[in-house]
């Protein structure tokens, strides 16, 4: 076997035994997702971001967040987030709060 050979699979191995993600990390990674789509103004990405189950105090569903949030798109050409996470509270590794 070649040098290059055991390499690949060697890396192979160490990605098929990589440990999955923490909650925590998943949750970093959706909200670092959700500020690319929302900077991008991609508007068919963001109803990916939003529960079918949707509503707020306002009684708004997804369909309305996202007919709002299409209306914010259109008025603002360029918009710029400042997300910034001190920390994630999780009950249990399941449920974050």
């Amino acid at each position: 076997m070649s040098h290059l050979s055991i390499l690949l699979a060697s890396i192979f191995l160490l990605i098929g035994c990589a440990v999955e993600d923490s909650p925590e990390q998943q949750i970093r990674e959706m909200l670092e997702r959700a500020e690319t789509v929302l900077e991008s103004r991609a508007l068919l990405d963001a109803r990916s971001l939003v529960s079918d189950a949707y509503q707020d105090e306002a009684q708004r569903s997804k369909r309305e967040l996202i007919r709002l949030l299409g209306g914010y798109f259109l008025r603002n050409q360029s918009i710029y987030l400042l997300v910034q996470i001190d920390r994630i509270d999780l009950k249990e590794p399941q449920h974050p709060r």
